[in-house]
């Protein structure tokens, strides 16, 4: 009988973080905010919205972690804006 409600808390404690996490979704976006200019270049790109949300997903998954809202975790006062980015050793 223990062992019955050990299970039920476990599942009730999966399923709870499963509804809190949620999924990722990428946001619509406009043709404005998916256009990028090239680095040390005048040209520009316009991201389409399938890279958009392949972008977000990687970030999502390898660089969320540290710039959980585009800040470092090891040092909140560096953003992820990319005038901060310019200054980075090695460029970024």
């Amino acid at each position: 009988m223990l062992k019955r409600y050990i299970w039920l808390v476990v599942a009730a404690v999966f399923f709870t973080f499963q509804v809190l996490s949620g999924s990722a979704s990428a946001a619509v976006v406009d043709e404005a905010t998916r256009t990028v200019k090239l680095s040390g270049q005048g040209d520009t790109i316009v991201l389409t919205p399938q890279e958009v949300k392949q972008g977000q997903r990687l970030f999502n998954n390898v660089c969320a972690q540290c710039h959980k809202g585009g800040v470092t975790a090891t040092n909140p006062d560096i953003n992820l804006r990319p005038e901060t980015l310019a200054l980075a050793t090695p460029p970024r």
